[in-house]
């Protein structure tokens, strides 16, 4: 889990012929909306292993970036993505649990 101020970086790697068109979106948990991500403010967008947009760099994050962040690859053959959920926790919050039990399974 990810804490307010952290640096998120995220990489999407492809590899084919004809090279893949990057994009990547972002749904919001809080109202599930989801947009395509732009360079701007904290955000950028840099290319990676000559791919563009490949690698994905959000400074500063609050806690209104958490939510789904996806990377979509597209070229003239077809398309792949592949997401992660992102949760970010309030800098200096502890976190409890209540009512958690540990206990041991043995498979065989």
């Amino acid at each position: 889990m990810l804490v307010e101020g952290d640096l998120l970086h995220l990489e999407c790697r492809t590899w084919g012929y004809p090279p893949a068109q990057i994009k990547w979106t972002w749904l919001s948990h809080s109202d599930d909306s989801e947009v395509e991500i732009v360079t701007e403010g904290r955000v950028t967008l840099d290319d990676f292993e000559s791919v563009t947009n490949a690698s994905l760099k959000i400074a500063d994050l609050s806690v209104d970036d958490y939510g789904t962040y996806t990377c979509v690859a597209q070229n003239g053959v077809g398309n792949m993505s592949d997401s992660a959920a992102i949760l970010i926790r309030v800098k200096g919050m502890v976190l409890r649990f209540q009512n958690f039990h540990c206990r041991s399974v043995l498979v065989t």
